[in-house]
Formats: structure tokens, sequence, C-alpha cells
């Protein structure tokens, strides 16, 4: 499983994976819904990307941001490199 932050280079990662590549896009609270998305992906595909994006304008009060951060990295060591190629998580 490889982590990509920066853009640029999610976009150069992944024109050098073979096709097609699958996406899963999360907003950084992994569930079971994911996980079976993912274990499907997988059996049905080469290559699975996920991303794991926290959108801090979704967010009323800013001090619920750190600990949704903080989740988000958490799914990111859970992940699965068994079942995962890519993980982008933006900064």
């Amino acid at each position: 499983m490889r982590i990509v932050r920066e853009p640029l280079k999610i976009q150069k990662l992944v024109s050098k994976l073979p096709r097609p590549v699958v996406f899963v896009p999360t907003m950084g609270a992994l569930h079971r819904g994911h996980a079976s998305l993912i274990e499907r992906c997988r059996r049905e595909n080469e290559i699975v990307a996920v991303s794991i994006f926290v959108n801090p304008s979704q967010f009323n009060d800013p001090r619920d941001l750190g600990p949704a951060l903080r989740r988000a990295a958490a799914a990111v060591e859970r992940g699965e490199p068994a079942l995962v190629d890519v993980v982008t998580q933006p900064r």
C-alpha cells in the first residue's frame, strides 16, 4: 500500500498504473461499508485506490476538525495492504 498526499504525485502515480484503476472516495471515517466495497473492488479489479479526505469546510465547530483528522490518520494505519494499492490523503 502506498500513501500519497500531493496532488501532482497522485496524478503521476496513477498515470503509470495498469487500467482500470478503481477508486473508492471516502470522507475519512472508514466503516464496514467502505471495507465491503474495497473487498469487492479487489476481487474484480487489479488496482484499488482509496481517498481519505477530511474537508475542513464541513465542520461548524473548528474544534471537531482535529479529532476527525486523527480518525482519518488511524484509518490509513488500519489499511489493508493486500486490498488497497494506493491511498490518497490530500493535505
